[in-house]
């Protein structure tokens, strides 16, 4: 009979399977919203529909979390930042990039956040990354020219636009992880999750209002995999897994890792991105671009690991925020 000495390590053992939980379902999300942009929805109406359900289910605890937090002016405005850009914003180009290119391209373009900080703070600082940041950059620049496989693809009528909405979700999260840098008090984590999915919900509804993008839904059945779903299952799916459960589990995998390692974790959000992008929606990537991606992937990693060799920009190159984002 053996005594367990080490209950931290039962701890980040939980941690590990919750991160990678997490990721799983956070990887769902272009899968399961694909069949209903192929029923005629557009990807704001997809957007509005993910951020204000998941909102409302959130609803309660947030305002129950509200009661508990006292906060400044910055802060509140680091929450507005938060729906804005990591939530309203990046989702929104995401759906948008699904419509161009595979669920698994578009994921790996929306986590390649951390290798465009590196070259804003090397315009402002002045100061230039480390060899080894230099590289993880390269890679991740390869990577990404085998993952678009330039090619042998429509480029001009249907990867340049996919690449755009999904660089500009990146970018989004680019922003985000700038405003968090004011070190303003944060917010709880369900209060963040909420607040961010309606401000985002609302900010993609008044989009649609304005006529900025087509706001359109349709009813009817939709394939997904081998299975055929009436719409409104597909809807309730888009909410609560890649959304409610997926945040859920992240916020348990990051009290049991801390942000730091379950950030790296999370990075199996591409993998299992393609990998349901393969198995229910057809979309085979060929080993060019499999290569691509672990070579994106690559880039990420050393960008994480080695931010600590620029001082400047140790927390703010690794998007390891307190919070999940909701991908």
């Amino acid at each position: 009979m053996s005594l367990d000495l080490h209950p931290a390590a039962h701890l980040r053992r939980d941690g590990i399977v919750l991160a990678v939980i997490s990721a799983t379902a956070y990887g769902t999300a272009g899968s399961l919203a694909h069949p209903l942009l192929d029923l005629g929805w557009s990807s704001a109406a997809v957007t509005l529909l993910r951020l204000g359900g998941a909102g409302l289910v959130l609803l309660l605890p947030a305002v129950l979390a509200l009661r508990r937090w006292h906060p400044t002016g910055r802060a509140v405005l680091r929450l507005i930042g938060y729906g804005v850009t990591a939530t309203g914003g990046a989702q929104l180009c995401y759906f948008n990039a699904i419509r161009y290119l595979p669920v698994g391209t578009a994921s790996l373009l929306e986590f390649t956040a951390p290798i465009w900080l590196l070259g804003w703070f090397w315009i402002r600082d002045r100061r230039p990354p480390s060899r080894a940041l230099l590289i993880s950059a390269a890679l991740a620049v390869v990577g990404l020219v085998l993952v678009l496989d330039l090619g042998h693809s429509t480029f001009g009528s249907g990867t340049l636009p996919g690449l755009a909405w999904g660089l500009g979700s990146a970018f989004c999260l680019c922003a985000y992880f700038l405003l968090s840098d004011d070190h303003a008090e944060a917010a709880p984590p369900v209060l963040t999750a909420g607040a961010g999915m309606i401000i985002g919900a609302l900010m993609v509804g008044v989009i649609g209002l304005l006529g900025i993008l087509p706001m359109t839904t349709a009813t009817g059945s939709v394939r997904l995999g081998a299975a055929h779903l009436a719409w409104p299952l597909a809807a309730a799916a888009v909410i609560l897994i890649p959304t409610v459960f997926a945040y859920l589990a992240g916020i348990l995998a990051v009290r049991r890792l801390s942000s730091g390692p379950a950030s790296f974790v999370a990075l199996a959000e591409v993998i299992f991105a393609a990998l349901f992008g393969a198995l229910l929606l057809g979309q085979l990537p060929s080993l060019v671009q499999v290569v691509g991606m672990l070579l994106v992937i690559t880039g990420i990693v050393i960008a994480q690991r080695r931010s600590g060799d620029n001082p400047t920009a140790d927390q703010r190159v690794d998007p390891s925020a307190e919070t999940p984002i909701a991908h």
